[in-house]
Order: C-alpha cells, then sequence, then structure tokens
C-alpha cells in the first residue's frame, strides 16, 4: 500500500497566527532567506500584518508560504523551489 502525504492548504489573516505559528513561520522564512539564499537583507519588511498569508503544510512541514498584499495584490513567497 502506496503512502500519501498529508497535505494541508489555508489562507490566514495576520491576526490568525498564533505566537507559536508565527514563531514556525518566521523560523521557516528566515532559514529559506537569510540561510539557503543567503540574503543580507532583514525579512520582516513590515508588511505582514497587511497580508493574507497562504500556508502549505505537508506532513506538518513548510514546504512553502505565500504572503498576498491586500493593498496592491501582489504577493511574496518564501519555501523551496
Amino acid at each position: 500500500m502506496e503512502k500519501r502525504d498529508r497535505v494541508s492548504l489555508e489562507w490566514r489573516d495576520f491576526a490568525e497566527l498564533s505566537p507559536g505559528l508565527l514563531y514556525e513561520l518566521l523560523q521557516f522564512r528566515q532559514a529559506i532567506f537569510v540561510v539557503e539564499q543567503a540574503s543580507p537583507y532583514a525579512d520582516l519588511d513590515g508588511l505582514d500584518a497587511q497580508a493574507r498569508h497562504l500556508l502549505l503544510r505537508v506532513d506538518a512541514h513548510w514546504p512553502g508560504i505565500s504572503g498576498s498584499s491586500r493593498s496592491t495584490g501582489g504577493s511574496g513567497s518564501a519555501g523551496s523551489r
């Protein structure tokens, strides 16, 4: 019997992120921007509070996160590519 991954995909407003979940997401983003992409720039840009966040989990892991700005309709993402 083939094992299937558990996938969850959901939109969250910034205010809906619990402190624990927010900490998990910030750790993930830091690993992507600072470690994997070797970016010298700070990831926290002050736009997260106005954005909706699309969270993708596969078997309780974060393969990707995307943020969509309410005011401009633009998006940004962090994740394994």
